[in-house]
């Protein structure tokens, strides 16, 4: 049920006139030449994108927004002409957001807020050959009508998502981007470093494994403002797999850490974190028992920026040892900075990584994400 707040907006959609509107506001991008990055599913290596906008750059007024344009990369260089091609199941979400600061890079879904409103339903998407224009930057070509139109409430910032499961595999350099947000030099993410040793030492822990280059996937500590993630192997396949999460490993109860669990009926075992919290889930089925635990979201305060967590995952199954129980190593985690407060733009996408269709849409987890200054018309 939409919100008697939500009412006034709707009133003023209906007697307001749709205007175009280029954000980020007031930055006139739409004149600016590109970056060459192709951040659209114009690119079939991009199954899914999302751009995120701060409402310091959304015009600041309620308007309906009935469709919006793009255009081919503006570098005035190589790769052109274009040739005329379809992406298949093309969709477009759009809906209200805190805004970039506020950005989950682990997650699409954690980017969606409650009105996240279908405005394209899936369709056959023909971008149209484009010939090399006579001077940079080029004009913006594709224009998509939306099948239902989203009423910008002005309360927030705005995410735009695009999405398509399937397309010929050829490079296209379609985009929505114009440069880098120059407000956001500083890394956002923090650090962390693996201690101590598993019993047995193939159960491991690290922190969400993000894609920075093609299958590269490096572990990826959080900042204030983000979910929180952990994973790694067990060794046991459909077991129960526990977190512990605390904020020393020096001391836990007056116990001094690391501390000895062979005593217990665990040879090899120690325990490197005190607890103040604890997740769990079930290890995968697979041999090598893979598992993943969600933290939630970290709050969204600069003062958290620096704060050392501990961490370290117990498995439980009567195959380990007498006392039923395997544990990981340690895991120290420094929560970073994350973005500085002029951060007006965000992207998170989504990747094929080789022939198509090696992506799924059901995936949650994007593989890359880039601060962006982006250009896009809504209108």
């Amino acid at each position: 049920m939409r919100s008697a707040a939500f009412l006034p907006a709707l009133a003023l959609a209906a007697i307001v006139p749709a205007q175009t509107l280029v954000i980020p506001a007031g930055k006139s991008l739409a004149t600016s030449e590109g970056n060459s990055n192709s951040l659209t599913p114009g690119n079939p290596s991009v199954a899914r994108v999302q751009f995120v906008y701060a409402k310091s750059v959304m015009g600041g007024s309620i308007r309906p927004i009935v469709g919006m344009r793009w255009r081919p990369d503006g570098l005035y260089s190589s790769y052109r002409p274009w040739p005329a091609f379809t992406a298949l199941n093309f969709s477009v979400w759009v809906g209200p957001h805190p805004g970039p600061l506020e950005m989950d890079r682990h997650s699409h879904a954690g980017n969606r807020g409650p009105a996240h409103t279908l405005v394209v339903n899936p369709r056959k998407l023909a971008y149209p050959a484009t010939p090399k224009p006579a001077t940079a930057p080029d004009k913006f070509t594709m224009d998509i009508k939306f099948d239902k139109p989203f009423v910008y409430p002005n309360q927030s910032g705005l995410v735009v998502e695009m999405a398509r499961d399937d397309g010929a595999y050829k490079y296209y350099r379609w985009y929505m981007d114009a440069h880098n947000d120059g407000a956001n030099a500083r890394a956002p993410q923090g650090r962390s470093t693996v201690y101590g040793n598993g019993c047995p030492t193939t159960f491991t822990v690290t922190c969400h494994r993000v894609a920075v280059s093609g299958n590269t996937k490096n572990p990826e500590a959080p900042f204030p403002g983000q979910t929180f993630f952990t994973q790694g192997s067990c060794g046991q396949p459909a077991i129960p797999v526990v977190g512990l999460l605390g904020a020393s490993d020096k001391t836990y109860a007056g116990l001094p850490l690391p501390f000895s669990l062979t005593p217990l009926g665990a040879p090899g075992c120690n325990l490197y974190t005190d607890i103040l919290l604890v997740t769990s889930c079930m290890s995968g089925t697979g041999a090598t028992g893979d598992y993943k635990l969600g933290w939630g979201r970290i709050p969204f305060d600069q003062v958290l920026a620096g704060l050392d967590l501990y961490h370290q995952v117990a498995g439980i199954s009567s195959s380990y040892n007498s006392l039923g129980a395997g544990f990981s190593n340690g895991l120290k985690v420094t929560l970073g900075p994350g973005y500085s407060p002029g951060l007006e733009v965000g992207c998170v996408y989504g990747n094929y990584y080789s022939a198509f269709p090696a992506y799924s849409l059901s995936d949650d987890v994007p593989q890359f994400w880039k601060p962006k200054a982006a250009v896009l018309e809504i209108y």
